[in-house]
């Protein structure tokens, strides 16, 4: 805690506030509900909260998507390679019919 019982907000906090609670100038001490009785008002902290929440959310849902879409693509990968190994075997197995009917 700040002298006379402010809170020192750091300047990357400062964008998790309600525009309406944002300091506009560093210089310029913005009387506000949310700097106010040195601490931050409920309403900005439940706000950051909930941003934060579903910024984790959006994050693990994308590693998710992620996660899936290798194991996708690898199985499509080891499929392919699949086929072509029935395709050399067939192949095999028709020359050496002719050559066993010559």
């Amino acid at each position: 805690m700040a002298r006379g019982g402010r809170l020192r907000i750091k300047a990357e906090d400062e964008e998790r506030f309600r525009p309406e609670c944002r300091r506009r100038d560093s210089n310029e001490r913005q009387k506000s509900p949310c700097r106010s009785q040195g601490g931050l008002a409920s309403h900005c902290a439940t706000d950051a909260a909930e941003e934060e929440r579903d910024k984790q959310k959006k994050k693990q849902k994308n590693k998710k998507k992620k996660k899936k879409k290798k194991k996708k693509k690898k199985k499509k990968k080891k499929k392919k390679k699949k086929k072509k190994k029935k395709k050399k075997k067939s192949v095999i197995l028709a020359t050496e019919k002719k050559g066993a009917s010559k």
